[in-house]
């Protein structure tokens, strides 16, 4: 509780340093602030469950009960932590998100769009737990089929937990008009992508668009962005969310990511000696790699774009009208997984100059 108080408290104080308007360099020293939060925020998760795993509260709660009661116990004090604070950070990032980004939503709205990726977090903590806690001690003379019974259980929970988060994702959001949703089926064609549901975001101020779905393939834009995009631009960026799906980002990100976790898991452990600073070295080392990976993968779907959907200048133009022009300088911009405008019109740049150099 002590290490949740402090975190929050730190997510506070970043919070504040937000610049009021009229400041020099405004949207820049925004975005910054901004980039400094989440970062804080995902180490402070993966802090809370590095502790959890190298000084776990069953193992004091062992000394004086049997080892299920233990387990969980534990957990009935754990999960709900992580997700209070889980709840209090989504609050925090949908305070900074009014500032920085100018959301007009309630925080309802906010909380059914964005709370589902953490939510998929918990799953995946959740699904670890069953897998090195409680089915270990399952008895060696119960049969194969049960233990693999358990194991598809535990499987489904996630899932289905997933699922539900999807579903509740989606009260807030309405159905493409058939123009729009022509158009991105259109695209989708040129990628050889099935797409199975076109919706629009009710997201006041945001100029975005969103491929989810690794099973049930879809597509979600703003309604701000539709409203500021020619059908030129629009295509084009449909087709950068359709080269993700093409080029199996999304599934990678997933593999990735609970890669990070299980390995991080099991150092921790299987090799408890091991000092914490090296573990939270571990675990930053991990963020930067899959933010570099991140931003590869944007790089290769504006490439994509541009090989299929008319070339690079095309592309360039509608990144000029949804993304924003803030530098994010050479130690902000390992931060994220998006790369900054400029550095993206660079390498579309670079597509342009070898095409004709080719020619």
């Amino acid at each position: 509780m002590a290490y949740l108080i402090l975190a929050w408290g730190l997510l506070g104080v970043v919070y504040r340093l937000i610049p009021k308007p009229g400041s020099v360099r405004f949207q820049e020293r925004q975005f910054r602030v901004m980039m400094v939060f989440r970062t804080v925020n995902i180490l402070a998760i993966i802090g809370l469950v590095s502790l959890e795993v190298k000084w776990p509260l069953w193992l004091w709660l062992n000394r004086s009960r049997p080892l299920l009661a233990a387990y969980l116990l534990g957990d009935l004090v754990n999960f709900p932590l992580l997700a209070g604070y889980l709840l209090g950070m989504l609050y925090l990032t949908y305070r900074m998100d009014r500032k920085t980004k100018g959301i007009g939503s309630g925080f309802g709205s906010y909380l059914m769009q964005y709370g589902y990726f953490w939510l998929f977090v918990i799953n995946i903590l959740l699904v670890l737990r069953l897998d090195d806690y409680y089915l270990p001690l399952v008895p060696e003379s119960f049969p194969k089929v049960y233990r693999w019974g358990l194991e598809a259980g535990a499987v489904a929970l996630l899932v289905g937990l997933q699922l539900i988060a999807l579903w509740v994702r989606r009260l807030r959001m309405v159905p493409a008009d058939p123009e729009v949703e022509g158009l991105v089926r259109e695209v989708a064609d040129k990628f050889k992508v099935r797409i199975g549901k076109v919706r629009i975001w009710k997201l006041e101020g945001v100029i975005n668009a969103y491929a989810t779905g690794i099973f049930m393939k879809n597509i979600y834009l703003t309604e701000t962005m539709i409203n500021s995009l020619g059908q030129d631009s629009l295509r084009m960026i449909v087709g950068h969310e359709c080269a993700h799906f093409q080029k199996r980002h999304l599934e990678l990100r997933v593999i990735i990511i609970m890669g990070l976790i299980f390995l991080g898991s099991s150092l921790a452990e299987d090799f408890p000696e091991i000092p914490l600073p090296i573990f939270g070295l571990y675990w930053v080392t991990a963020l930067l790699a899959y933010q570099v990976l991140a931003r590869f993968q944007e790089y290769q779907a504006d490439r994509a774009v541009a090989l299929k959907l008319g070339g690079s200048e095309e592309m360039a133009q509608a990144l000029i009208r949804v993304a924003s022009p803030v530098k994010f300088g050479k130690i902000f911009r390992w931060l994220l997984g998006h790369p900054d405008l400029e550095a993206r019109l660079n390498k579309l740049k670079m597509i342009n100059h070898r095409r004709r150099a080719g020619a």
